[in-house]
């Protein structure tokens, strides 16, 4: 039992050495429902900020590095984009320490 609990701690912090592959690897080999369970939501809590990335990224390159005419509304979608980054940044960090806080406390009990 005490080897479930490790096994669904690695899950949330796999974040730091790998974040996507060990909690699919974990879901897919390991039977107990316990540890699929926690290798599932520590895999969406690392897919959350990948997605994020990829739409605040693109939305970043768009606004800087396709050069339009200088006007409002690029003004207005680069502020959105500055702004979409910071919110990306906040994402991120609230859910890194999600998953440590996730992983201290099943090692905990």
């Amino acid at each position: 039992m005490e080897n479930n609990r490790v096994l669904s701690a690695l899950n949330y912090f796999s974040l730091f050495f790998a974040p996507f592959l060990f909690p699919v690897i974990v879901w897919i080999l390991v039977k107990d429902t316990d540890v699929r369970y926690h290798a599932k939501r520590a895999l969406l809590s690392h897919l959350i900020p990948f997605l994020f990335g990829l739409f605040f990224g693109f939305l970043f390159l768009t606004t800087f590095v396709v050069k339009q005419d200088a006007s409002n509304a690029d003004t207005l979608f680069g502020v959105l984009a500055v702004g979409g980054f910071i919110f990306y940044l906040i994402i991120t960090i609230v859910l890194m320490i999600w998953n440590i806080v996730q992983g201290l406390r099943l090692l905990r009990f």
